[in-house]
């Protein structure tokens, strides 16, 4: 999630290396393709593991779960007892208004009877809004 972009539109937006805000997203803002819309979550159509839509936006990581640690191909990894889960917050302004933070943290539990939980903490401030991978 860290590494994902923080654009205004989503990156498959025609609009997204250009946009000067939401507003200039396909859709405008409140559309489909603007980041900044509530509530947060991937596009139509876009899945963690997927190939060929895959998540490309920090938003699209609202209320994803995954059980054990999978690669992108959706493939276990390790620790099938854990469980993870991600929860962007919604994006809040700071300063510019064009500019946006968000936080977002994953829980991290064991699943042998430990009841250990583990928070993970992130923070991301919108500078680049039109940086595209």
């Amino acid at each position: 999630m860290q590494l994902q972009p923080f654009t205004y539109c989503d990156p498959d937006d025609p609009n997204a290396a250009s946009a000067s805000s939401a507003a200039g997203c396909t859709g405008g803002a409140g559309g489909a393709n603007d980041e900044n819309r509530l509530p947060l979550g991937p596009e139509a159509g876009e899945t963690r593991y997927s190939a060929t839509t895959p998540y490309d936006n920090v938003s699209d990581y609202n209320t994803f779960s995954m059980t054990g640690i999978l690669d992108l191909t959706g493939a276990p990894i390790t620790d099938s007892g854990v469980t993870r889960r991600a929860s962007p917050s919604s994006t809040r302004p700071w300063g510019d208004p064009g500019k946006r933070f968000a936080s977002h943290h994953g829980d991290r539990a064991w699943a042998d009877g430990t009841n250990t939980t583990v928070v993970l903490d992130g923070y991301r401030v919108r500078y680049a809004p039109n940086a595209l991978p």
